[in-house]
């Protein structure tokens, strides 16, 4: 009735204590569909420790196949005393990079501005390939005036899927929509991105629209706009 599941390292709540809250972990796994292998089981005394391999979607979505770690469980008459799972540095490495990358899309979407520089480094710098200058930009004051403070001006939203994560790098595709481009009769722009996330942060952080031929078309319409709106000042 008094065991205690852990997960070092991993988000909270990762300290489940007692049957109720244990089973609130595993209803959660439930409905995350998560499958897990174990090997190389070894034995001492009361304690088990073993190999374990775990798949989610919770860890899909955040660009991640599986978590690789290690298990260690003591059984006390026949039952689980205490059960805990400590990912290897390399998976630690794969759920904090997947992990800012979702939680900076969830304030970037909220227009926060506060929250989405905190994802930052002071000296990050963002890089958008194929749109106009300034289009290379670094550190916190650049990225606010020149990429924040105008999406968030034109209620811009950023749809991530296909999340991957290789490292400290993560890569995704979006839907990128924008009033602006709803008033030019176009839904939405697909995009690629990638960042590096260390410690935490994003030092660098890149979004190229996809295919460039998107961003040609954008400013032809515009431009077209632009010339009959004109015409009609005449």
């Amino acid at each position: 009735d008094d065991a205690v599941v852990t997960f070092p390292g991993q988000p909270p709540p990762n300290v489940f204590t007692g049957k109720e809250q244990i089973r609130t972990w595993q209803e959660m796994e439930f409905a995350n569909k998560s499958h897990i292998e174990g090997s190389n089981l070894r034995v001492a005394g009361d304690k088990l420790t073993w190999t374990l391999k775990g798949s989610s979607n919770f860890f899909r979505e955040l660009g991640i196949d599986s978590v690789d770690g290690t298990a260690e469980a003591v059984i006390q008459g026949g039952k689980f005393k205490s059960f805990t799972y400590t990912p290897n540095q390399e998976s630690l490495a794969k759920l904090e990079a997947g992990s800012v990358i979702a939680a900076f899309h969830e304030a970037l979407n909220a227009h926060s501005m506060d929250a989405t520089l905190a994802f930052f480094t002071d000296d990050a710098v963002a890089n958008f390939p194929g749109q106009p200058p300034p289009n290379v930009l670094t550190g916190k004051k650049q990225i606010r005036t020149g990429w924040l403070e105008i999406d968030f001006a034109i209620n811009s939203h950023v749809e991530v899927r296909n999340l991957q994560v290789a490292g400290d790098k993560v890569t995704w595709k979006a839907k990128c929509s924008a009033d602006i481009l709803q008033k030019l009769g176009i839904a939405s722009l697909d995009a690629m991105g990638e960042a590096v996330i260390k410690e935490g942060k994003i030092t660098s952080f890149t979004a190229a629209i996809f295919p460039p031929e998107s961003l040609v078309t954008v400013s032809l319409i515009t431009a077209l706009q632009e010339g009959a709106n004109a015409h009609k000042d005449i």
